[in-house]
């Protein structure tokens, strides 16, 4: 009984980690401190896209920007987000590389890079180019915020403007981080 208990035991413990094989494939995640200002307008994807490219294209030249997101605190406050990213299949699995890069909006500074590479249900990005890069994204929330009424306003916290493939989204949060606009544009 005892030997037969064992062998089931062993089986379950086998199975788990047979079925788990996803959780011991290679991944890498590391964060980089990054200094460099900006020189074109960072509301304006398609003047900086090259700029931050040269940024990126140190840990990998394949990727694309495909997100990029701003999170205003006030209308000159906040953080940027860029995210690059490139989809590749070894065998018969997809890996993703996502290199994320972080502004300060205030002085256009990009302060810090992420670099994000494993199997691609670890590491997912965005897989399509961002169409709409020409639209600015400070124009986008200061037209944003003239379409709220007051006594709205009064209670946003921050809001955010999305990019992503073809779509924009603007957002606004109160403090307790509940969406109280959403636009889709």
């Amino acid at each position: 009984m005892k030997r037969l208990l064992i062998c089931g035991i062993a089986f379950l413990i086998m199975l788990v980690f047979t079925s788990c094989d996803d959780d011991w494939a290679p991944y890498t995640n590391v964060n980089y401190d990054v200094n460099h200002e900006l020189k074109g307008d960072i509301f304006q994807l398609s003047e900086i896209e090259a700029e931050l490219f040269t940024l990126v294209c140190e840990y990998d030249d394949n990727v694309k920007l495909t997100y990029a997101e701003f999170e205003f605190t006030d209308k000159n406050n906040g953080v940027a987000e860029f995210q690059f990213f490139r989809e590749y299949k070894i065998d018969s699995k997809y890996y993703g590389v996502l290199i994320t890069l972080y502004a300060d909006i205030n002085n256009k500074t990009v302060y810090r890079l992420n670099y994000e590479e494993g199997i691609g249900k670890r590491v997912r990005g965005y897989i399509n180019n961002i169409k709409r890069a020409d639209e600015n994204a400070y124009n986008i929330y200061i037209s944003g915020l003239d379409e709220i009424t007051p006594d709205i306003r009064n209670d946003i916290s921050y809001a955010c403007v999305l990019y992503y493939n073809d779509g924009i989204i603007f957002n606004c949060y109160d403090k307790n981080n509940a969406v109280i606009l959403h636009s889709e544009l």
